[in-house]
């Protein structure tokens, strides 16, 4: 009697690796491993940018399917959000460069600045990103993925993918800064009978710690983190001697992921993979 196949939503050994899918066809979340026994990868289709993965860093089966489901829950809860109770970011970037005094104040070549970052911005966030749910996990996720390059950026008009370059620290926090000014600013514009566009500014705020803290979170060498900050990579937010840093700003071993449950936030990775409200489906993606 022939066995049956085990379908694709259930779990799966292949060669040694284990990989199901999650969800279904018009949204569906791939997990899978790339070596035996290694840590656990998800595989989401983004329109216009195809296959892109992402490490759940933890090698435990049962975690990946938590991580798994949490990331799917979340990109069908966006998908069904009414708009009529978030303010999406495209829509405050709009309202700022049509009514705020201060950007109309700006030079020409500030203007051009300040919509090219504004656009960088859009492409990680999503014009849809309810900017009510931006939280300060978000904000570092934005900084490490300028920080490593290749942020998708649309199409050029010869049909090439447009992407970013790698850059430095102070580069990446110059478009923080502008998400934080835009933020303020919708604290103080009211629409209505009197209510504003947001009644609370972006939290810039978190507590420093010393480099040796910070090196039992990342699980990099105190030294290492110092010789970040002298080539300009990490934030010093101390003094010379001695310097301080924010943890979420520091680089992270993946073995140390899973430990603090701060390397992987399902609703952080729904929002870098949703700049579009239509959601699709996957198939082999190893």
């Amino acid at each position: 009697m022939a066995t049956l196949k085990p379908s694709r939503s259930e779990w799966q050994l292949k060669s040694g690796k284990w990989t199901r899918s999650l969800g279904s066809r018009g949204a569906c979340v791939r997990l899978f491993q790339k070596r035996s026994g290694r840590l656990f990868y998800r595989a989401f289709w983004v329109p216009s940018r195809g296959v892109d993965r992402k490490c759940l860093g933890t090698a435990d089966r049962v975690e990946a399917e938590r991580l798994g489901k949490a990331l799917l829950g979340a990109l069908l809860k966006g998908d069904e959000t009414e708009s009529s109770s978030a303010l999406p970011l495209g829509t405050l970037g709009y309202y700022y460069g049509t009514r705020s005094v201060v950007y109309q104040g700006l030079s020409e070549r500030a203007r051009k600045e300040h919509d090219a970052r504004m656009k960088i911005l859009v492409a990680f966030f999503g014009k849809e990103c309810d900017v009510r749910s931006v939280t300060q996990e978000d904000q570092i996720a934005f900084v490490r993925k300028r920080l490593a390059g290749r942020l998708f950026l649309g199409m050029s008009d010869k049909g090439k993918e447009r992407l970013t370059a790698p850059l430095r620290q102070r580069s990446a926090q110059a478009d923080i800064e502008v998400l934080r000014a835009i933020f303020r600013w919708a604290t103080t514009y009211r629409v209505g009978e009197g209510l504003r566009l947001l009644e609370e500014a972006l939290s810039a705020e978190e507590p420093t710690v010393s480099l040796a803290a910070a090196s039992e979170r990342t699980g990099y060498s105190a030294d290492h983190l110092d010789r970040l900050i002298k080539s300009g990579r990490l934030t010093d937010y101390g003094r010379k001697h001695p310097p301080r840093v924010k943890v979420l700003e520091c680089p992270r071993k993946v073995s140390l992921a899973s430990a603090d449950g701060q390397r992987y936030n399902a609703d952080t990775d729904a929002r870098s993979l949703v700049g579009s409200r239509r959601i699709r489906g996957i198939g082999n993606a190893s």
